[in-house]
């Protein structure tokens, strides 16, 4: 039995059996025609395999949401212009219906809840309408420039939970023959886009560079906490650090409609920060700032920069959003450089690298008790010693205090919840992490590293399918992303049972870290070729000799039992020792 992810789209006529009681011969032809001449055309020309016909209906399969968008967007524009189709075309109005599911595939059919839903949602359109659920929206809303309205929870018949839908007008919006890919030059987002270059350091000094990069990171992750806006994540835009690039081709690559992008002198007592404001479109500079600053009001300033760039995108903000905002950051500049420091190492994996930027964030912390981020590092860094065996275990309920004090002094920051999160899942309290990730998803939405680390927190909880989905997600925001979202869709998929795709995806990491072994190994058990399982699981034991199955064991938190003999049972096959 074969399961895979693909968008459903279902379509039928409104009022077909009212047609079939006044004219059946010519309301038949009229089908006919229709089918063949619009709706066959139209959805082999959007890449889609319309998998069943019934009567005055199709069901359509397509890889990608947004070629189901762009084939009703078109089908529905088509049938209402044209009078082609024979004497009865003019009555006959479309209702379409679409969904991102997982089904079962048999006999060239599909099946599954997947499917129904979309049927379901086909019958709430209007004529000559879409209606689309919130998972498969999230793929194209930032992509299309869409007509929509969303008319929320929808109790659809025989569906055992309520579903979020969202209504497309066909006639407006930025539906294209051949759908739009994340990085096309002629994109258009229905969010304000913009991409934050990293700011240049023009002191020419390494020890300047943390502050630049500290700055650029900060005002990225400030920016990406506005729901209505889309922020390119930090790690793709620093692909462009150092290169001399036109706006447009960044704006092109990224697809962003803005970019951010300035500089940053520090003379003794004092730094000039300059930011410029330009429209990709047009290379067009439609801001630009400079600021003479204290050393003791830096905290401030990337505050009033991201203050600045809302004002000129003309986006509106809520009082409590502004507030949430511009409430991050500490008021003592020498505490605030001491988080900055400790955040440009915050990446590094050694004990000593660890310690170092560890010991800058309990700095911070002395220096200013109210600095929330600060307790938030400190506790990731502390809860990230424990996991790798470098502190003792008792150290991960400090780390709990310190991430729970983070969240009592701001609870609107979405760090100190994914902070909380991860301390909380080292310690194996599975519900309370979850609560935590989907807590600080929720207060940003955009940021892709957060997405792909509670997507493996999902796989791992017996959720791969949606796993799958916040990783997508993550790539999405995320054009340039690190190999290691490669590594938890790799897992997420092995988890779904889809082992092909997890090795196609494991297999274009461009290394191979040693844990990754293992996944392959039960990828390839689990595919019937148990030589290369065992070959994977002996090239992981070269690297880590005296490996258990024990130990395995020891570092995975599951939630369900038969997860976890789904994942055992295939290593222990391949050879890892008991």
């Amino acid at each position: 039995m074969e399961r895979r992810l693909v968008a459903i789209l279902a379509a039928d006529i409104e009022g077909y059996s009212r047609l079939m009681g006044e004219d059946e011969i010519g309301t038949l032809g009229a089908v006919r025609n229709q089918r063949k001449t619009l709706i066959e055309p139209t959805v082999n020309q959007h890449k889609g395999h319309i998998f069943k016909v019934m009567g005055d209906g199709i069901l359509a399969e397509f890889g990608s949401v947004i070629d189901a968008v762009g084939c009703a967007i078109e089908l529905q524009r088509k049938a209402a212009t044209s009078d082609s189709l024979g004497p009865q075309s003019h009555l006959m109005k479309l209702r379409v219906g679409i969904n991102l599911s997982d089904v079962i595939v048999e006999d060239g059919d599909l099946y599954g809840d997947g499917v129904n839903i979309a049927a379901r949602l086909e019958q709430l359109a209007e004529p000559g309408g879409i209606c689309i659920s919130s998972g498969a929206f999230d793929q194209v809303s930032r992509k299309l420039d869409l007509a929509y309205e969303d008319i929320g929870n929808q109790q659809l018949k025989n569906i055992a939970q309520p579903i979020h839908v969202y209504r497309i007008d066909p006639r407006r919006g930025g539906g294209h023959s051949t759908g739009v890919v994340a990085r096309a030059p002629n994109i258009r987002f229905r969010k304000p886009s913009i991409a934050v270059l990293p700011l240049q350091n023009l002191n020419r000094s390494e020890e300047q560079e943390f502050l630049c990069d500290g700055l650029t990171q900060d005002i990225t992750s400030d920016l990406s906490r506005f729901s209505n806006l889309f922020v390119i994540a930090a790690h793709s835009a620093f692909t462009f650090k150092g290169k001399s690039v036109k706006a447009e081709e960044v704006g092109r690559q990224l697809g962003v409609q803005y970019l951010l992008e300035g500089s940053v002198y520090r003379a003794e007592g004092h730094m000039r920060i300059n930011v410029q404001l330009i429209d990709t479109s047009d290379d067009r500079h439609i801001w630009a700032h400079r600021m003479d600053i204290s050393s003791e009001e830096l905290a401030q300033a990337q505050d009033h920069i991201v203050q600045k760039i809302i004002a000129m995108l003309a986006v509106r903000l809520d009082a409590a959003e502004r507030e949430r905002v511009l409430a991050k950051g500490s008021a003592v500049a020498t505490a605030y450089e001491c988080y900055l420091r400790g955040a440009s190492c915050y990446s590094h994996e050694s004990l000593e690298q660890l310690t170092a930027c560890r010991n800058l964030f309990e700095e911070a912390t002395r220096l200013d008790p109210t600095f929330a981020r600060a307790w938030g590092y400190l506790a990731y860094t502390t809860m990230r010693a424990v996991a790798q065996g470098w502190f003792a275990a008792s150290e991960g309920d400090t780390a709990l205090v310190f991430a729970k004090k983070a969240v009592q002094l701001d609870s609107f920051d979405y760090y100190n919840h994914w902070d909380l999160a991860f301390v909380l899942w080292n310690l194996r309290k599975m519900d309370q992490a979850l609560s935590e990730y989907q807590r600080a998803v929720s207060l940003n939405p955009n940021d892709a590293d957060l997405l792909a680390e509670f997507a493996e927190t999902l796989a791992y909880r017996g959720e791969p399918l949606e796993a799958i989905r916040e990783l997508e997600r993550a790539k999405e925001i995320n054009p340039f992303f690190p190999d290691w979202y490669r590594w938890n869709l790799g897992w997420a998929l092995y988890s779904a049972h889809r082992y092909e795709s997890s090795l196609l995806e494991l297999q274009q990491m461009s290394e191979l870290p040693n844990h990754v072994r293992l996944i392959m190994a039960a990828n390839y058990f689990r595919l019937g070729k148990p030589a290369m399982a065992v070959q994977f699981v002996a090239q992981f034991l070269q690297h880590e000799p005296g490996y258990t199955l024990a130990k395995l064991k020891s570092r995975t938190v599951f939630r369900k039992a038969e997860d976890e003999e789904h994942w055992l049972d295939a290593v222990r096959e391949a050879g890892l020792p008991e």
